[in-house]
């Protein structure tokens, strides 16, 4: 074997060893740094008070109406040294509410106080017409001296009549006689009338 061979596989050899060694050498090898992970940004909790309705004032009550001259039925119920009648041409169940100077209150759930003679002996519950109006009617026979009060409850309305309509008032006490006239117009509604004294 001449030396030019030689020389040619000597240099094969070396570069040979050289690859594998070089293959081999993790050291040589740069390693990726590693990414920090990034701090996460705080996060900010803004603690705010919750809105609140301000509370709602009570309506105020709606001012009785003054006297007029109205015609109010007599010709249901009885009579006595204080009767309060009322009358409305419209379908839906309107509530009297007279309140002794006791404090009991004469109405559909207590119609009658045996002591005073009071007593709600009309009770419509369905309303009228205006050809064939509804009445109610509380009277006294033996009144107690005191302040009486008067209200009407509008407890339920009609499909007939949502809107409600008027309602007459009639209010004897002793030899007076007063006659109102108010507008219910919604469920629920409660409206004083008036406010009167029997005297001993």
């Amino acid at each position: 074997m001449n030396n030019h061979l030689k020389g040619i596989l000597a240099g094969a050899f070396i570069l040979l060893v050289t690859l594998l060694l070089l293959s081999k050498c993790t050291s040589c090898r740069q390693q990726p740094e590693p990414i920090a992970a990034a701090d996460p940004e705080p996060i900010e909790i803004i603690d705010e008070p919750v809105d609140n309705p301000e509370p709602q004032p009570e309506p105020e009550p709606e001012p009785a109406p003054e006297p007029e001259p109205v015609e109010v039925r007599t010709d249901e119920g009885q009579d006595g040294e204080i009767r309060v009648t009322i009358e409305w041409p419209f379908p839906g169940d309107v509530d009297l509410h007279v309140t002794e100077p006791s404090g009991n209150e004469i109405d559909y759930r207590n119609m009658r106080n045996s002591r005073t003679g009071g007593y709600l002996d009309v009770d419509n519950r369905t309303g009228g017409t205006p050809s064939s109006t509804a009445v109610e009617n509380v009277f006294w026979s033996n009144p107690d001296a005191g302040r009486y009060r008067v209200e009407l409850v509008y407890y339920s309305t009609s499909e007939q009549a949502p809107n409600g309509g008027y309602v007459n008032v009639r209010v004897k006490n002793g030899a007076q006689v007063d006659t109102y006239r108010v507008r219910l117009t919604y469920r629920g509604q409660r409206v004083l009338i008036t406010e009167f004294v029997h005297p001993n």
